[in-house]
């Protein structure tokens, strides 16, 4: 399954907000391209040739009742052993019924380092399993939204810091794949869900599995090096970092700066494994990539958090010199055995005899 995280307005008609900012989470099969909620889903409605508009939104309950609250995210600092009471909306914008499952999960970070979550036929195991829904199943009519009152039991031995999921609303809809087969596909959109729990806070990114490739080239300042390496969160709180990788040769010669995109949110426990190339590296017979980053969380009360350094090394073998020096080195010594072997010929030979002339009476 592939997630794909939005930001999407819609518009709904009656007592309804006109307007909403909300955070969607669209899931849908890899292999089927589905139409995003707020989009007509391309079906002709049992009424006429309206098109069925399959679209919807979980956020969190707000003071005004026509509206979803100012907050973006459920964000909560406890403390081990304490039990929040809060609520959540299920607005659904659709011009049809739709049936939904409400769940709570947990998040991790995807192969590429974005925000993502389980799915949903796997429990969860930390934040989303401390959330309890009043309904876990609920049908809308179209237009309306239902208020969801839910509790966050927070587990006297939870581990301190930060801990994250979403609270999400799924229902099936269906879609087309990319050779216009319906399909019927299961999307989820909902609120984030973080948790902070109050204790000793430790953050910490690691660089790990640095892995260095030297590619020579013909010209031996025309190589390239490649620099493979694993950021982990090591520590207990939601980290990113500043980050710039240097290739240079011994003594630092010849190098080269690359100043990449600040790393992606890591939560705690979670890695990405990230690829650099430089072009134009000299062969100095040794290469480094010296990878630097400079941590920093979105909470402002984690502070003190140093700068990270980490190198791999690999041989730079300037391949096409040695090849040169080892050309002229044997054409040098062809020359000089040919040399040689003229000089001892000529030694063999006897020279030609000499004719004696008679005296002339």
């Amino acid at each position: 399954m592939s997630y794909e995280w939005r930001v999407a307005s819609t518009r709904a008609a009656g007592s309804m907000m006109r307007g909403i900012l909300a955070l969607l989470i669209a899931v849908s099969g890899g292999a089927f391209g589905g139409t995003a909620a707020g989009q007509a889903s391309g079906q002709k409605g049992k009424s006429g040739p309206q098109p069925v508009v399959n679209s919807w939104a979980l956020t969190p309950t707000g003071t005004d009742t026509n509206q979803p609250s100012t907050r973006v995210f459920l964000s909560y600092d406890v403390i081990p052993g304490s039990v929040i009471r809060d609520s959540v909306t299920l607005w659904n914008y659709s011009n049809v019924p739709l049936t939904f499952q409400i769940y709570a999960t947990d998040a991790f970070n995807d192969a590429s380092g974005a925000f993502d979550l389980l799915p949903g036929s796997k429990p969860p195991t930390d934040a989303g399993s401390w959330v309890t829904l009043t309904y876990t199943q609920a049908t809308l009519q179209a237009r309306h939204k239902l208020d969801i009152p839910m509790t966050l039991a927070v587990p006297p031995n939870a581990r301190p810091g930060d801990h994250a999921g979403a609270v999400l609303a799924a229902s099936a809809v269906e879609g087309t794949t990319a050779n216009g087969q319906k399909v019927n596909l299961d999307r989820r959109t909902g609120s984030r869900l973080y948790v902070r729990v109050k204790g000793a806070l430790s953050p910490a990114l690691v660089v790990e599995n640095i892995r260095t490739v030297y590619h020579p080239a013909l010209n031996p300042l025309g190589g390239s090096l490649d620099a493979t390496y694993t950021v982990r969160n090591a520590g207990n709180v939601r980290l990113t970092a500043h980050q710039d990788v240097a290739a240079k040769g011994p003594f630092g010669l010849a190098t080269k700066r690359h100043k990449l995109k600040d790393l992606p949110e890591l939560l705690p426990g979670n890695q990405i494994t990230l690829h650099t190339r430089f072009s134009s590296v000299p062969a100095l017979i040794r290469a480094t990539a010296d990878i630097h980053l400079r941590p920093f969380s979105p909470d402002p009360d984690v502070t003190g958090l140093g700068a990270v350094r980490r190198g791999g090394h690999t041989w730079a073998i300037p391949w096409s010199v040695i090849a040169f020096a080892l050309m002229l080195w044997l054409a040098r010594r062809s020359y000089r055995a040919i040399l040689r072997r003229r000089q001892e010929r000529a030694a063999l030979t006897p020279p030609p005899p000499q004719e004696r002339m008679a005296p002339v009476p």
